[in-house]
């Protein structure tokens, strides 16, 4: 990463094989990105926000060239994308399709996607 641009990691640099994919990893990144009140943070959000605009469904990570790793929708995913379209007109659909997250109670076989989303509930209300 430098100022004025961003460079994916290889596979297994950090974490695993999904390094450099939109893995879980950078589930967050949209969640952080929507704190900043800089103007190019915004333009790497919304383009962001509009690829997942798109998306019938969610799921719970994707290559960089747009192609799901999984099948199944996640809260770790799904939360942060919620709470970077809030109060933005442009992505309300999107907004709406990620509320799914607060219809299921948190059972606690999911630390990481049920502190996202409590996180986000909380950051939203």
């Amino acid at each position: 990463m430098t100022a004025s641009s961003i460079t994916p990691l290889k596979p297994n640099e950090i974490a695993g094989k999904n390094d450099g994919d939109y893995a879980y990893n950078a589930a967050r990144v949209p969640l952080r990105l929507a704190d900043s009140d800089k103007p190019e943070v915004k333009k790497t959000l919304d383009k962001m926000l509009m690829f997942f605009e798109k998306q019938p469904v969610i799921y719970g990570g994707y290559t960089l060239k747009g192609k799901p790793l999984v099948k199944n929708q996640s809260n770790s995913f799904s939360a942060p994308i919620l709470y970077a379209t809030k109060g933005d007109k442009n992505f309300s659909n999107l907004y709406a399709s990620q509320r799914w997250i607060f219809n299921y109670a948190i059972v606690g076989k999911d630390y990481y996607g049920d502190t996202l989303k409590v996180l986000v509930l909380l950051k939203l209300y």
